[in-house]
């Protein structure tokens, strides 16, 4: 295998399908800064975008290092039906997959140490996104077999990703960006209740204790509607309180297939189920831009 082959292969092991939602949120988040400010840096623009794409990849890589390690990832488990899984496959050694996230994480710590001597508190923001990052699936929190896996998922994207770009983007803490990215980070938290409800019966044979576990998947389907019903009331709310510009109604578009989401995994939940959620995520998010574009552009 040439190098250019390798360089392929271990970033599909990233699993980069998953970073749009990330772009898509750092892009939410910049451009509430943008619409504050009517400025905002490229270059710190980019160096957040590129720390955030780092820190998601690491979570990923950590994400299969510890499955496998804790015999959860094995031949026949559901991740590796839809996926290339490196260690599985026989393409690459558990050090291997070790080393590589924390090259990964090294390469976040660098931008964020870096943008810490621009923006202090980008240090309490990167300490944060670095407990979850490694006790996601590390010890000793294991936060994903604790049932904390949904809870982590949207801290990172309905809070930390938006709180921190804003911060490094303008040198100030706004909690005003969270009316734009809390139905998103819901959103990304429902993707992985998805991905565990179709898993339910392997994660409890294995002792993975998700919330779809716990909860059992009748009582997950309900949770999953409820999220899905709660992110559309906030967007209701967030206008009719005048937090975000009414142009954000148009993410309503998005509710008839959020509807026949839910009709179709009442019946049964496919073998796409994260994949589908992650496709309304995505849409719902560019929804979001679509709107703040337009009021950037009339306002």
């Amino acid at each position: 295998m040439n190098l250019l082959s390798k360089i392929k292969l271990w970033f599909i092991f990233t699993r980069p399908w998953a970073f749009p939602m990330t772009l898509v949120v750092i892009t939410i988040s910049t451009l509430v800064a943008y619409l504050t400010f009517k400025y905002v840096d490229p270059v710190l623009s980019m160096l957040v975008i590129i720390g955030s794409i780092l820190a998601h990849a690491s979570v990923n890589v950590f994400n299969d290092y510890f499955d496998t390690k804790y015999g959860v990832d094995r031949v026949g488990s559901p991740t590796t039906i839809y996926r290339i899984h490196p260690v599985v496959s026989g393409l690459a050694r558990l050090s291997d997959v070790k080393n590589f996230a924390l090259i990964l994480t090294l390469g976040a710590l660098v931008i964020g140490v870096y943008l810490t001597f621009l923006r202090p508190l980008t240090l309490l923001f990167m300490i944060l996104g670095l407990v979850i990052l490694v006790e996601y699936t590390g010890p000793p929190l294991k936060l994903k077999y604790r049932a904390l896996g949904e809870l982590s998922v949207f801290l990172v994207w309905g809070i930390l990703y938006p709180l921190g770009t804003y911060y490094v983007l303008t040198g100030t803490v706004s909690f005003n960006v969270l009316f734009y990215t809390i139905p998103f980070g819901i959103l990304v938290a429902c993707v992985l209740l998805a991905n565990n409800l179709r898993d339910v019966e392997y994660d409890s044979s294995v002792g993975v204790k998700t919330i779809a576990v716990v909860l059992g998947r009748e009582k997950g389907l309900k949770l999953l509607t409820t999220l899905f019903t709660l992110t559309y009331v906030l967007v209701i709310i967030f206008v009719i309180l005048n937090l975000v510009p009414y142009l954000t109604l148009i993410t309503l578009l998005t509710l008839p297939k959020c509807i026949k989401i839910v009709r179709e995994f009442m019946k049964s939940i496919p073998p796409a189920a994260d994949p589908i959620v992650a496709q309304l995520t995505i849409q719902f998010g560019l929804l979001v831009i679509v709107s703040q574009l337009i009021t950037a552009i009339i306002t």
